[in-house]
């Protein structure tokens, strides 16, 4: 899928799918459902420095090592990928400014883009966003996509500025993008949203504060 250029991992050849965020709750579970259609050879990801990605390595797959909340060029990381799929994000917390916010959401996405750009193999770019980026006020399901984005908080605001850079890049030069405008997700591996305070027994009786 890949050539991995890191300290602590070897340099290989692979051609395939790049993940961020596997080490994440939405990240993980997509990543072990592409392990049941590809080889973890065809697999790669991209990690904090400081995560655990021990599982990953013990299985073989490509591990990029990379902060996306400082502003550095992503060189190599896209090297025969064809798919990516952006999934790592910082969610809503209060503890979290808005500048660090802005630079992990937006300008992490951005560095993505353009180093996907610079690729020859790049296919397909797709983006997990958020409903959050109409607000907190919409029609009945399903939602158009012309609905009118009302962003109402910082987390929002900044995947509607990703998905906008997203797609005009999309549509400048002409490759396959898709942002998933996802609704709250419950389930297991969470433990960072208001879900992981529910217990699995427990998902339907959770109050959902959307």
């Amino acid at each position: 899928m890949v050539i991995v250029f890191s300290k602590t991992f070897h340099c290989r050849w692979f051609i395939g799918d790049l993940v961020t965020g596997a080490t994440g709750f939405l990240g993980s579970v997509h990543t072990r459902s592409l392990l049941s259609s590809f080889s973890p050879g065809d697999l790669r990801i991209l990690a904090h420095p400081s995560e655990d990605v021990s599982f990953y390595a013990d299985l073989g797959i490509d591990i990029f090592r990379r902060n996306l909340a400082i502003p550095s060029p992503l060189t190599g990381i896209m090297v025969d990928v064809t798919t990516v799929y952006h999934l790592a994000a910082i969610v809503v917390n209060d503890s979290v400014s808005r500048e660090e916010m802005f630079r992990v959401n937006f300008e992490g996405t951005r560095a993505l883009v353009d180093a996907f750009l610079r690729s020859t193999s790049s296919e397909r770019f797709i983006f997990s966003s958020s409903l959050g980026v109409y607000g907190f006020s919409f029609p009945p399901y399903p939602i158009p996509e012309t609905f009118p984005l009302n962003p109402q908080n910082n987390y929002h605001e900044s995947k509607m500025l990703a998905e906008r850079y997203l797609l005009n890049a999309s549509s400048t030069y002409g490759f396959h993008a898709s942002a998933l405008r996802n609704t709250p997700i419950v389930g297991p591996f969470d433990t960072v949203t208001f879900s992981s305070r529910c217990s699995s027994s427990s998902y339907r009786g959770c109050f959902l504060p959307w």
